[in-house]
């Protein structure tokens, strides 16, 4: 009987032993996947908050006296071409080589692209991943196009936003990979918000 009963308290203790150990185990690798985790989303929201806050301040602007409107754009996005008509922007150099090897539907990631152009006709964008939204942008009506690439692979998305006025359509586009679609997106909207008809 005392062999049992002491057979049955050793049993027990080494239950609750491994108990504890299961326990300590699952909660130490929780601990380390937390932190991990945790830092990995504070320096994607410290990435999202930097585009967010942008400063503004040493944005350059491109006037074009042709039509009498002038918008800024950011300080380190270089001119890849511009006419009187147009102006095309690239976020630094090597993105503007990047484009021309690249294949269709496919944009580097860190790497955008912002056109304005003014052109006699409207940009038709229709499709599967396609969204339209109405806007105003200087007092004036117009379109917002978001396109994201639904075709396997594929890692394109675009936003173009339009309007007409005086029997001409001003556009302006932005293209990034999908993976930087906020900021793209953010810089597109604080380009827009500079937006001025000067004449």
């Amino acid at each position: 009987m005392f062999n049992q009963k002491g057979f049955l308290k050793i049993a027990i203790i080494i239950i609750v032993l491994i108990l504890i150990g299961g326990a300590y185990f699952v909660f130490s690798k929780m601990d380390k996947n937390i932190p991990a985790q945790n830092t990995e989303n504070q320096n994607s929201q410290a990435n999202q908050s930097s585009d967010v806050n942008l400063p503004m301040d040493n944005w350059k602007t491109y006037r074009n006296h042709k039509y009498g409107f002038e918008i800024k754009y950011p300080n380190n996005f270089v001119v890849s071409r511009q006419t009187d008509d147009s102006l095309y922007l690239t976020s630094d150099q090597s993105c503007d080589e990047k484009i021309k090897k690249a294949s269709p539907g496919y944009v580097e990631k860190g790497c955008l692209y912002l056109f304005v152009l003014v052109q006699d006709n409207k940009v038709i964008e229709e499709g599967v991943g396609v969204v339209h939204e109405a806007i105003k942008i200087d007092n004036v009506n117009g379109e917002k196009t978001i396109n994201q690439s639904a075709k396997s692979g594929d890692e394109y998305a675009s936003i173009t936003i339009q309007f007409e006025k005086g029997g001409k359509w001003y556009i302006f586009n932005i293209i990034n990979n999908i993976a930087d679609n906020n900021v793209a997106k953010n810089i597109l909207d604080k380009s827009l918000s500079t937006f001025k008809f000067t004449e």
